[in-house]
């Protein structure tokens, strides 16, 4: 079993590519579909953890949190306002400086720790 949130995403990586790249019959079809969603799962799972880094130096430096993706890109953190895979805006709670995927994203909920990666 492998933790896509906090353990070994190269290893859930691996598999779900494997599965994505396998034969294209109609009863593997769902199958290649899920490991395509659950890769993006994992790229925006790390683009999580890189904004949360941001979000820490930000932090130390200003000594406050960001209190929109605005503050991070005239800081020159960012380019532009970040986006998951599929091109729905990443959300800021200022409050806790938490980064999360739009309520819209298809990639909706995200696994955790708990969940079993495949």
């Amino acid at each position: 079993m492998t933790r896509a949130r906090g353990g070994d995403r190269d290893t859930a990586r691996r598999l779900w590519s494997e599965l994505l790249t396998g034969s294209d019959t109609e009863d593997n079809r769902w199958l290649r579909n899920e490991a395509a969603r659950r890769l993006r799962q994992l790229d925006v799972l790390d683009r999580i953890d890189a904004l949360s880094r941001l979000i820490g130096v930000y932090e130390q430096r200003t000594g406050s949190r960001p209190a929109t993706w605005a503050d991070l890109i005239r800081a020159g953190y960012l380019p532009g306002t970040p986006v998951d895979p599929d091109g729905y805006p990443m959300q800021l709670n200022p409050y806790w400086g938490l980064v999360t995927l739009d309520p819209k994203s298809v990639l909706n909920p995200l696994p955790t720790d708990e969940d079993p990666v495949p």
